[in-house]
């Protein structure tokens, strides 16, 4: 194996790609001082993995990036590619030819590539590890370290003698497996921590499942007869509906016969009214006929001696005439009276049923639902037509009477009685019709109890609605709480289960990091092991970590940047 070619690119003084080939039988590069040669052997000790900005004659990493002159601006990249011939096999790999390239950006990010794939610089120290080459060897002497070997002790000689003779390697293998041995058994000391903790939480856990699994059966079971019970109140309040809509089509129907009923009955009144104006002007006519009559005796009073008996049968005739008539002018006036008090009733039995509609109104603008009640009113006032109809044809018969009775004036004293007998029959036509005042009256109070009944039921309806409303509420409240439980839960259980998904993921990092400790001259501890959470916020903390639940906690910033740097 022999180191076959060099190419640098933006290393230092070297700001172009600029490719040293070494043939066998090159020892040596010469040339003037500041001429680069210092900076070669720089790039070759930096392609191998030297993180020490000291070691390649600078302050900080990025000093090997080319800073610029006065002829050219600087570059932000710095790259080396290192090409061994592996013809030989001593290499590690299952390639001829070996090209480790290393490259920094200004930014000061590094990255490593083995034949042209990323990869990090634990690969290439493995590489190079059996070769001789890589950062802590001889592969590379200065001329300062130079001087110290051949002034040094014959101990500090025989490390730089067993690294000669493959001898160092073994004993590094040595190390690394000792370190890894006690890294694994801290690690296992740890997993053993954790199944601990697992196992301490696991029978609460599983007592907490089981009452989660049991309140949400009970749950379940509260629901379902929650909704039974809804079910039966809804099919009872269906079912009182259903009668309720069937008493308001039978009320419906009532209310329209009595509106024709009253309809029929104002147009009877009007009739009536009309006939007793007639008969007013006939009484009129009959007055100016007895004038006329008194007239005519009082001429012929004076006539002849022989008149005199026939003036005094006629002035007799005229006095039973005059008394007749008083007696019918004292009817007459009971009859208008008796009108009177009739027109008033209905008057009124006309204000209930537009109170009545008024109501019927009211009750339809406030809740559409209750038509059947504005109906059943409605069929209570078709009744009080149809009786306000009856009253007033029985008015409207008392009227015929009441006209045949003034026609009998004109007849004579031979229909007194029989004006007196029809005036009777009219008194007892309107002592019926007052008689069926009083009932519809009564019908009226009756359908105004039967709409407060329906009233009543159908708050009651509702307050039981309500009340099957308030259980399911209840019963999906609990069993939100009891969902909540169980996914806290599975919360806590799931996050114990990425805490170890995370320590086994993050294993070979963790590994190596375990393993170089002593070197990296840092203390190491997962940040699972250092936080504890009160009884409760296991799940707040565990989530707020988040990835961060498998990480490593370190001293302080400077050991946390050496931590990076080593994982670089």
């Amino acid at each position: 194996m022999y180191l076959k070619s060099l190419v640098l690119k933006g290393f230092k003084s070297f700001a172009d790609r600029s490719v040293l080939a070494l043939e066998p039988g090159i020892i040596a590069v010469v040339g003037p001082n500041g001429s680069g040669k210092s900076n070669i052997s720089d790039a070759v000790l930096w392609v191998l993995g030297e993180r020490n900005a000291k070691h390649l004659r600078g302050q900080a990493m990025e000093d090997v990036i080319f800073a610029g002159s006065s002829a050219r601006k600087s570059v932000g990249i710095a790259e080396v590619d290192l090409v061994l011939d592996n013809s030989d096999g001593t290499l590690p790999v299952d390639f001829d030819e070996v090209a480790v390239t290393r490259r920094m950006y200004r930014s000061g990010e590094s990255e490593y590539l083995i034949n042209g794939v990323v990869a990090r610089r634990m690969d290439v120290l493995d590489i190079l590890h059996d070769s001789g080459l890589g950062t802590g060897t001889h592969s590379i002497i200065s001329q300062g370290s130079l001087d110290s070997i051949l002034q040094s002790k014959p101990e500090d000689r025989r490390a730089l003698i067993e690294e000669a003779a493959g001898v160092l390697k073994h004993k590094q293998r040595k190390a690394k497996s000792e370190r890894k041995l006690a890294a694994m058994d801290a690690h296992l000391a740890r997993v053993k921590d954790v199944a601990a903790e697992v196992e301490r939480q696991l029978g609460p856990l599983e007592r907490k499942a089981k009452r989660a699994r049991t309140y949400q059966g009970l749950a379940d079971e509260l629901a379902d007869l929650s909704l039974s019970l809804a079910v039966d109140d809804l099919r009872t309040l269906r079912r009182g509906w259903d009668d309720a809509l069937a008493r308001e089509r039978a009320l419906e129907a009532e209310l329209e016969e009595k509106r024709a009923a009253i309809a029929q009955a104002e147009a009877a009144a009007e009739e009536l009214q009309e006939k007793i104006r007639r008969e007013s002007v006939d009484a009129g006519e009959l007055a100016r006929r007895h004038r006329r009559a008194s007239s005519a005796v009082e001429r012929f009073d004076g006539a002849t001696l022989l008149l005199h008996e026939k003036r005094r049968a006629a002035q007799s005739y005229e006095a039973e005439l005059r008394v007749t008539l008083e007696a019918n002018a004292a009817k007459r006036a009971q009859a208008e009276a008796d009108r009177a008090q009739a027109v008033e009733q209905l008057a009124e039995v006309q204000r209930d049923r537009e109170q009545a509609d008024a109501n019927v109104a009211r009750l339809a603008s406030e809740q559409s639902e209750n038509a059947q009640k504005r109906r059943s009113l409605e069929r209570e006032a078709e009744e009080l037509e149809r009786a306000k109809r009856d009253g007033e044809r029985a008015q409207e018969q008392a009227r015929r009477e009441l006209a045949e009775t003034q026609e009998a004036l004109t007849s004579g004293l031979a229909h007194v009685k029989l004006i007196e007998g029809h005036g009777k029959e009219l008194e007892l036509q309107l002592e019926r019709a007052k008689t069926e005042a009083v009932s519809l009256a009564e019908a009226a109070t009756q359908a105004g109890q039967a709409l407060e009944a329906l009233v009543e039921a159908e708050g009651a309806a509702r307050a039981r609605v309500g009340e099957a409303l308030g259980a399911r509420e209840t019963a999906r409240g609990a069993l939100d709480e009891a969902r909540d439980a169980a996914s806290l839960l599975a919360s806590e259980i799931k996050g114990l289960e990425e805490i170890e998904r995370a320590s086994a993921a993050a294993g070979p990092a963790r590994a190596w990091l375990m393993d170089h400790a002593v070197d990296l001259d840092v203390n190491l501890a997962p940040i699972a092991h250092v936080v504890r959470a009160s009884a409760g916020f296991e799940a707040l903390v565990e989530r707020l970590l988040g990835a961060d639940v498998s990480a490593l906690l370190v001293d302080d910033a400077a050991r946390a940047n050496a931590v990076a740097a080593a994982l670089a």
